[in-house]
């Protein structure tokens, strides 16, 4: 079940950033970088993660970080003017189909590809089970908690 509200007794909250973006081609791993394809949209969903991180509940912190780490965020180019084929978004449907419920981390990654184009069904259905569709920013939280170990989302600009 999703998390409904704010996680005041959770202890762990885990660590993403940049680094956790690879690829793996042909087995090996490579590191996803700025200009790549799964960049952009890696790093909304690593500012998404960690806004949200210590509100949600250790399965959902999991169930994000490792979607982000799959790289299953990525638009697909059927699926880039519709939600309903994002792979994401079809695993939801047949969830639903077969009496599951909806995934709160999986609603916060979609939300943040998407934005305003997820389908108004899937919105409301995420409501109906949640209560609300809307993010509060709790990254200072994040931060806070992570203050010795965190690395910036992104690489920090080389000074010269």
């Amino acid at each position: 079940m999703p998390s409904k509200r704010k996680n005041t007794t959770q202890k762990t909250v885990l660590e993403l950033t940049h680094k956790d973006l690879v690829r793996h081609t042909d087995g090996n791993p490579e590191q996803v970088k700025k200009g790549d394809p799964e960049w952009n949209d890696g790093i909304r969903c690593i500012n998404a993660y960690r806004s949200q991180a210590t509100v949600l509940s250790q399965a959902d912190q999991e169930e994000m970080r490792d979607i982000i780490r799959r790289l299953d965020y990525v638009i697909s180019p059927e699926a880039k003017n519709a939600p309903l084929s994002h792979t994401l978004m079809k695993a939801e449907y047949k969830k639903l189909q077969e009496g599951g419920s909806l995934s709160w981390a999986v609603f916060i990654i979609l939300k943040t590809v998407y934005g305003d184009a997820l389908p108004t069904k899937y919105v409301d259905c995420i409501r109906n089970t949640i209560g609300e569709t809307e993010l509060d920013n709790h990254t200072d939280e994040y931060l806070a908690i992570m203050a010795t170990s965190t690395e910036p989302t992104e690489p920090l600009p080389k000074s010269k």
